[in-house]
């Protein structure tokens, strides 16, 4: 006997009387072949309830129901039952109510749970989540916490570590801030008066951390090995969408922290004639009114003087420095003639002068207030004083010199710009407001994942051919429910499939990819999936919102610092590197990778991060993010592009990029090829079905009829009340489908302390001047032994030992000028990437 069970705001379940011959029927699928960005679920047509007094009390509870009206937004858990067992989960919302002189029916339609979490996951945006348990302050302790994420789940780790990361990402340069260049010159952040500034990182978020603050939200839990995996937990998107350089933060503070302002309170206090008019004095500071970087230190008079190491600025970077000082002096005792002094800012453990006011002089009588200014270019880590000494001039240098509270202020009014905190973060301002809904389908299509209900408010999501390998599901014989006394269809594919499919991230405002596609007609890392094949028709687009994201080397060849470039170029401004609101990327966290400048390095070069202590901070590990899960020299890694692709970076670092483990081959590759086999077809026929089996069947088991296996594909109109003949669609699919095997970082391999390969030896083969980057269908290419018309116009021809690179690996031309693809391969579409033997890249394109 079938009973349906609603959910009461109490979370107490209550049978829902039914009319003695309601029949309820069920449409079931999860996939669409048409078009395979789309994800299915159960539901049901509309049925009536009656008006009985159990149902009345339910209503007017769940529903809100009154004389005149109801709550229509209002969804209720529901479950259908069998003689006990579950058929059906989801939820129930009223339609319709009919007034009728025999009382109220009530019209309801049931969903299955995926469609309404698909609803409730439309009424927000990412910037609408709660982010209070990663509330911190921008500043470089916390920065540098973010880079002890080793894989794992995010909440294993303390404070923001593993769900906040802060890599090294060129940013662009903000003219107001202060920054370290992105390049081994003198102003740039190897150099240790250059450092980079806490105002270069924009944080990235762990993308596991935000798909679970998107489930929380919605009240709904998933189970899924795919999003436990290593390999999704070490992914990251870029939350950084405003328009500058930094990080969005609230607070109110300055945008340059580099200031100080200190002054003098207290007793008047005096200098003796000194033993010999060399010796400088210090003018002594003993109140701080702000010192952003704690830069300054204090003293009291008489603490100060030459070794004791007090009152003094502590240089925190290189440049031109403008300091103020404005002080009260007079002589102290009987005087009958003026004192003159130098008032000098210098280093006080050298001695140097910075800068001088010469022959100051000090008048008899009444106190004087003077204003000095000073200017000097200054290195990081000097410690410099105002300090004075008598000169032997016209007056008495041996008069006592004094000096009072009245007016004494010292302060620095120009200097290089540091920004050592820039306030508490504001999330909602770094992401893109997405909604859920969009955030939790771009990881379902770009990773191919099928979304099924597994239980109350709990889904099953997993990569489609993970779900649908044989070694998931169970095996059903149906060769008894088959109704043999009707017709049935047997059909190939081919009649429903689209020819081409087009894989690609949206195209990311960056510099580089905006570069990239300008070259190449084409979003970086896309791929064209196409049948060869004179039946189909038509394409089908399958878009990612997140933005493409090729990265670029820092400095020249030899370098192993490769980094993301988020910035706009813009070559006519006087900032030519200009910062930019980027769209959502995402990428591995490659964990700390050594850094060298160069292939002849032996050991690690240090660049350097500004501090709020008393200088920068050099490193010689720094946090990567890239498509790729692992920088390395061997091909044991992973790629978030659908195929392997040039990128920038590989023309100066000596990484390995090309790699079978991209997005395409890994999560769509054997689905495709299954679905576009001339062998698969599609089977559609009537089975004589119980509720049971409806509600057993899941669509990765294999069943058996007709003396062969097959897969569910599509249930219509299956009556989940009673025994009836029911529509239902299989594939038949010529192979079964392998478990796919995930790659992700290693980050004890990616820290392993080793200087690059040098340069190889013998030289490297000579090969043609323009390297090149072109995409062929294979009925073009394979077994080619001459070269193809156009193929290398305007290019000198491949010399012996070139190399071309395919998305399954590099292979070498058997003949000068030409090749023979390896006929193995069971892609239709290439890209070839010709480079000498070395890898190196030109960046001009053959047509």
């Amino acid at each position: 006997m079938v009973q349906l069970l609603g959910k009461k705001d109490t979370g107490d379940w209550v049978n829902i009387d039914l009319s003695q011959n309601l029949a309820i029927s069920l449409n079931r699928a999860i996939e669409e072949i048409e078009d395979i960005t789309q994800r299915r679920s159960g539901y049901s047509k509309t049925f009536v309830l009656p008006g009985t007094d159990n149902n009345e009390k339910f209503f007017a509870s769940a529903f809100d129901v009154n004389v005149t009206d109801f709550n229509s937004s209002l969804l209720v858990d529901c479950l259908i039952q069998e003689g006990g067992n579950d058929i059906f989960r989801g939820t129930m919302r009223l339609n319709k109510i009919f007034v009728t002189p025999n009382g109220n029916n009530y019209e309801v339609y049931i969903l299955e749970d995926i469609t309404s979490v698909s609803t409730a996951l439309q009424d927000f945006t990412l910037c609408d989540l709660d982010y209070s348990d990663i509330d911190h302050e921008v500043d470089y302790d916390n920065i540098i916490s973010t880079w002890n994420f080793s894989g794992g789940s995010y909440d294993t780790y303390s404070g923001i570590t593993g769900k906040v990361l802060y890599p090294l990402c060129h940013t662009g340069y903000d003219s107001d801030l202060g920054y370290g260049e992105w390049n081994f010159g003198a102003s740039g952040l190897t150099n240790s008066g250059s450092p980079l500034s806490i105002s270069q990182f924009k944080p990235w978020f762990n993308a596991k951390y935000i798909l679970d603050k998107v489930f929380d939200k919605v009240g709904f839990s998933y189970n899924s090995e795919f999003f436990n995996s290593n390999y999704f937990k070490s992914l990251f998107v870029l939350g950084g969408s405003n328009d500058t350089s930094a990080t969005a933060t609230i607070g109110d503070r300055p945008e340059n922290q580099n200031f100080f302002n200190v002054s003098y309170e207290g007793s008047e206090y005096y200098y003796p004639p000194p033993t010999n008019l060399t010796q400088y004095e210090y003018i002594v500071f003993n109140t701080e009114e702000y010192d952003y970087l704690q830069q300054y230190t204090l003293s009291d008079f008489p603490d100060s003087g030459p070794g004791t190491g007090q009152n003094f600025y502590l240089v925190p970077i290189d440049g031109t420095y403008q300091f103020r000082v404005k002080q009260t002096a007079y002589l102290r005792g009987s005087v009958y003639a003026p004192t003159y002094i130098n008032v000098v800012l210098r280093n006080i453990d050298t001695g140097a002068v910075r800068d001088s006011i010469l022959n100051v002089v000090i008048p008899v009588g009444s106190p004087t207030t003077y204003n000095w200014l000073f200017s000097a270019s200054l290195t990081q880590g000097e410690r410099v004083a105002i300090q004075f000494n008598r000169v032997t001039t016209a007056g008495d240098p041996y008069n006592q010199v004094g000096f009072n509270q009245q007016e004494s202020i010292y302060e620095s009014y120009v200097s290089p710009s540091i920004v050592t905190t820039i306030g508490d973060i504001k999330v909602s301002d770094n992401l893109m407001c997405m909604t859920g809904l969009d955030y939790l389908k771009n990881m379902l299509n770009l990773f191919n994942l099928t979304t099924i209900t597994d239980g109350e408010r709990t889904l099953k999501i997993e990569p489609y051919v993970n779900y649908l390998s044989t070694q998931s599901g169970s095996t059903l014989d149906w060769s008894n429910k088959l109704d043999y006394s009707q017709s049935y269809e047997i059909e190939p594919l081919d009649y429903s499939l689209n020819q081409k499919l087009n894989f690609k991230y949206t195209l990311g405002t960056d510099y580089l990819s905006q570069r990239h596609f300008e070259n190449f007609d084409k979003i970086f890392g896309e791929r064209v999936y196409q049948k060869q094949s004179k039946l189909l028709t038509g394409e089908l687009d399958i878009q990612i919102g997140f933005e493409s994201m090729p990265c670029d080397a820092v400095g020249n060849s030899g370098t192993t610092m490769v980094i993301p470039s988020l910035y706009r170029y813009e070559p006519e401004q006087t900032i030519q590197y200009q910062p930019i609101s980027n769209g959502m990327k995402i990428g591995f966290y490659c964990g700390l990778v050594p850094f060298y400048t160069a292939s002849t390095d032996t050991s690690m070069t240090n660049y350097y991060i500004q501090s709020g202590g008393t200088s920068s901070i050099s490193h010689t590990y720094y946090p990567a993010i890239n498509h790729l899960s692992q920088l390395t020299n061997d091909n044991d890694f992973s790629d978030l592009n659908f195929q392997p692709s040039w990128d920038f970076f590989k023309s100066k670092a000596d990484f390995e990029i090309y790699t079978e483990n991209n997005i395409y081959r890994q999560f769509y590759k054997q689905y495709l090829d299954v679905l576009y086999s001339d062998d698969a077809r599609l089977f559609t026929g009537k089975f004589k079905l119980t509720p049971e089996d409806i509600g057993n069947i899941n669509f990765n088991d294999t069943v058996y009829f007709l003396n062969s296996a097959w897969r569910l594909y599509q249930i219509q109109d299956g009556d989940i009340t009673e025994e009836s003949i029911v529509t239902c669609k299989f594939l038949k699919e010529p192979y079964e489908l392998g478990k796919i095997t995930f790659v992700p970082p290693n980050y004890t391999e990616q820290s392993v302390t080793r200087p690059p390969t040098p340069s190889p030896t013998p030289s490297p083969v000579v090969c043609n001047s323009h390297n090149f980057y072109l995409s062929f269908n294979q009925e073009d290419v394979c077994n080619q032994t001459a070269p193809i018309s156009g193929l290398y116009s305007n290019c000198s021809t491949i010399s012996a030992g070139c190399k071309v690179y395919t998305d399954s690996g590099c292979i070498t031309p058997l003949n000068v000028g030409r090749f023979v693809y390896p006929t193995s391969e069971p892609s239709s579409s290439y890209v070839y990437v010709v480079t000498d033997t070395n890898g190196t890249l030109a960046e001009s394109l053959c047509s």
